[in-house]
């Protein structure tokens, strides 16, 4: 234990005169203030805490600190806004907490479902026309897209573009929190 205590007296003495630039100051608020944000979010993804609770928690922050909490709010929301989820609950925060009208991003997740549909739709047919030309075929023969690599990758490369547009979308969006 000494040997513990002694090492942080040495630490402690060789970092007594350093201090923290501003920017690095405000890099570490901004930093502290993303981890709480985030924390708000999962807590109300979980159930822990509602809409009221968040808000609740952005007034009893600093008033000159409030523009980057939206943004960083907003960044955080569009960030787990995935089209392959329910995405209620996140529509529900960008909307009440920040005021924010989120008829475009519920119409990009739309034409998302769509598009995937479609596309979906013809691989099963395509699948299905590849098993018949190698003489597989019947009412019991279900093509499985899911297990198909170009599928998968078309798949991916779409969420990709979705999440894209999103963004795109969210970014041109104004925030009215108050």
């Amino acid at each position: 234990m000494a040997d513990i205590r002694s090492t942080l007296d040495i630490i402690m003495e060789r970092t007594k005169n350093m201090t923290m630039s501003d920017e690095e100051r405000a890099e570490f608020q901004r930093q502290t203030l993303t981890g709480k944000i985030k924390g708000w979010v999962q807590k109300y993804l979980d159930g822990v805490i509602g809409v009221k609770e968040i808000k609740s928690e952005i007034d009893s922050e600093s008033s000159k600190a409030l523009s980057e909490i939206e943004k960083i709010l907003k960044n955080e929301l569009v960030g787990r806004l995935d089209p392959d989820s329910d995405n209620e609950k996140i529509f529900q925060l960008l909307k009440e907490v920040l005021h924010m009208n989120i008829d475009p991003l519920e119409q990009v997740i739309g034409k998302f479902y769509e598009d995937v549909i479609i596309e979906k739709a013809r691989k099963i047919r395509s699948l299905r026309q590849a098993l018949e030309e190698r003489h597989i075929s019947g009412s019991a023969v279900v093509p499985n897209v899911d297990q198909d690599a170009s599928w998968q990758t078309l798949y991916e490369k779409s969420i990709g573009e979705c999440k894209k547009q999103l963004s795109i979308i969210a970014d041109r969006e104004t925030i009215d929190a108050r």
